[in-house]
């Protein structure tokens, strides 16, 4: 029986792996792109309620919050950055590398700041649906 069972996970890892990497596996696509900073999204399947997008940028991103969706931001790349309304500038925290931090749906428009001039990456989770 061990035979049998041996055979079976190696046919079945085969098929598996296919069907991940062709269905399953997300792939980013940049969805905007200037000389500031590009954003990409990755593909979702229907039943998931969020999208996952990233910002890479050098000195500074922009991005909305459009009123209703509410986000949870991580520096992925890089070392510090400051999150900044445009509308209040007051308003801002700060994130280092690997820390993550909430935007709340009424924040609207900001900015993603780096201190440092390294490249940097954030990394965006929003409800589909907002």
């Amino acid at each position: 029986m061990k035979m049998h069972l041996d055979r079976y996970f190696e046919i079945d890892k085969g098929c598996r792996a296919s069907y991940v990497k062709e269905h399953l596996k997300p792939r980013a696509k940049v969805v905007s792109w200037n000389k500031e900073y590009s954003m990409d999204r990755f593909a979702t399947e229907p039943q998931m309620p969020f999208e996952i997008e990233r910002l890479h940028f050098r000195e500074r991103a922009e991005y909305t919050t459009q009123g209703k969706y509410l986000m949870a931001m991580t520096l992925t790349v890089g070392n510090r950055a400051v999150i900044r309304s445009k509308a209040h500038p007051g308003r801002k925290t700060v994130i280092d590398r690997l820390q993550c931090a909430l935007i709340p749906a009424g924040f609207g428009e900001f900015e993603v700041v780096a201190e440092g001039s390294c490249v940097n990456t954030v990394v965006l989770w929003r409800l589909k649906k907002g």
